[in-house]
């Protein structure tokens, strides 16, 4: 099969800790990360080659490599607002890896985002959250769990093809389900990402 490679820049965020995680062959190489795969897409593209079906699996698989990747921008001391179809590459199939925008980078002071740290206003997609959807500018800080809501709708259309919350009901009584639904509370105070 043909080797496709990938460059990215660490200014996308990437360490090399979550690269070893995910178990994706990469170089580094002038501060550019050089990935070797067999197939590698954008989220996006990557759907479009899907038949209809419930991708439970792939759901899971999904949410555990962005768990990782979430876990390891807060320990750094960042998180993004929202994530888009764009900013996710699907590597041989089954590897998750956030390649967030800039745009939506923001500190994280005490688990709370520091809207000041934002560089542009909020970019409107199917993907942000309620309370990002109605931002009051007078507000400067939200909870750092503001971008589990955008994750949990982009394991939706992973897993279902379409953002409908009443696609959850066709996977009641699951993991899947169970860590869905805590992403998705209208509170943000209220939602918590964990993977048991």
């Amino acid at each position: 099969k043909l080797i496709k490679y990938m460059y990215l820049s660490f200014q996308n965020y990437i360490s090399q800790n979550i690269l070893d995680k995910l178990e994706i062959d990469f170089k580094v190489i002038d501060n550019i990360i050089k990935l070797k795969t067999q197939n590698i897409y954008f989220l996006e593209d990557y759907l479009k080659t899907q038949t209809n079906g419930i991708w439970y699996d792939l759901g899971m698989k999904a949410i555990q490599d962005i768990y990782l990747q979430i876990l390891d921008y807060q320990n750094r001391g960042f998180t993004f607002l929202s994530f888009n179809l764009k900013e996710i590459l699907v590597i041989d199939y089954n590897k998750f890896l956030l390649i967030p925008n800039e745009i939506n980078k923001v500190e994280v002071i005490e688990y709370k985002i520091n809207l000041n740290s934002l560089r542009s206003p909020v970019e409107d997609s199917e993907y942000i959250s309620p309370e990002l959807r109605k931002l009051n500018i007078n507000e400067k800080y939200f909870p750092i769990t503001i971008c589990y809501y955008s994750i949990a709708l982009i394991i939706l259309k992973i897993v279902f093809n379409s953002t409908n919350l009443d696609n959850m009901n066709k996977i009641k009584h699951t993991d899947l389900y169970n860590i869905l639904k805590r992403c998705l509370q209208k509170n943000p105070k209220h939602r918590f990402f964990v993977i048991i």
